[in-house]
């Protein structure tokens, strides 16, 4: 479920800026990680996308020393604040008791990891950081013509004259008597809707270009047609751009993730112990691209001479 999970956790980071994944184990014999095992590995994510505030500190060169973070958890109809602290040897927790005291839920419990069994990670602004000006313009613009639509959308009649009685009302007709040659008409609206629709497409064109990712709805890619694999390549080379400036720190974060895994490997199989630190992992993100098989093996067939 790690593909799952990452999807989860790229939506909180690109939104609210910082995750924090933490890996434990559960006492739950399995063969799944090819040994039998008496425990399943499992991890949550905490992020202020679901209301928890996260608290990391740093020392001066950089090393993470304590990870904290704080939630609240409804018990019998009642919330209740916790706030938990994880260091390289012990694990903290407490939860509130009144408006300014705190009490320690369970003894601290020792880490036999020797560091923080999980990963953090920022970034200094959300990904839609920089466009907010335009989407409210967008939403503003809409927003004000549906109430002039509204507004003018019930029938106005324009009367010239002065009418004789009242209005004669039958089934299927209304009658109206004026003097004088008088007349009564429907006043039709004429919207400028060719403006109102070249403001709001510049807007959203802008929004995409500044955003690095295309606009792959339905009505542009109909309107694209049969085009080959390379120039599918070609439209998405702004995105692809974007994905290579955000990886790294992905990247990174995977690498510490995957320290944290190995060193959960070596206690629940201590046969591995001396050779898992051994194994290179190699972390790759690769940007979308819709699959060609005919570009595939037209390819292949040039490389081996047809």
């Amino acid at each position: 479920r790690i593909d799952s999970e990452n999807i989860r956790r790229g939506n909180a980071y690109f939104a609210s800026c910082e995750i924090f994944t933490i890996w434990y184990v559960v006492e739950r014999p399995n063969t799944l990680y090819g040994f039998n095992s008496k425990y399943k590995l499992k991890s949550k994510t905490y992020s202020p996308m679901d209301g928890v505030r996260l608290y990391p500190l740093f020392d001066e060169w950089g090393d993470m020393i304590a990870m904290s973070f704080e939630y609240k958890k409804k018990i019998k109809d009642k919330e209740v604040t916790f706030f938990e602290t994880y260091t390289a040897d012990r694990h903290y927790k407490w939860k509130q008791q009144g408006e300014a005291s705190w009490i320690a839920v369970t003894d601290p419990e020792r880490i036999i990891l020797k560091k923080i069994p999980g990963v953090y990670a920022y970034r200094p602004a959300p990904v839609f950081h920089g466009l907010e000006h335009i989407r409210e313009e967008i939403e503003y613009t809409l927003s004000r013509n549906s109430d002039v639509i509204a507004y003018n959308s019930a029938p106005l009649l324009k009367v010239t004259g002065e009418l004789v009685g009242d209005e004669d009302k039958g089934e299927a007709r209304r009658l109206f008597r004026l003097k004088n040659g008088g007349d009564i008409a429907y006043v039709s609206w004429t919207q400028a809707i060719e403006a109102l629709k070249y403001h709001v497409d510049t807007l959203l064109k802008l929004f995409f270009m500044q955003a690095q990712m295309p606009d792959l709805s339905f009505e542009n890619m109909k309107s694209l047609g049969n085009i080959g694999f390379d120039a599918r390549q070609m439209i998405l080379s702004d995105a692809h751009l974007k994905i290579g400036d955000e990886s790294g720190a992905w990247i990174e974060f995977f690498e510490r993730e995957c320290n944290v895994i190995k060193e959960f490997l070596k206690m629940m199989n201590t046969s591995w112990a001396d050779e898992i630190d051994n194994i290179e992992v190699e972390h790759v993100i690769t940007p979308f691209i819709q699959n060609d098989e005919d570009a595939l093996i037209n390819r292949c067939m040039k490389g081996n001479g047809g």
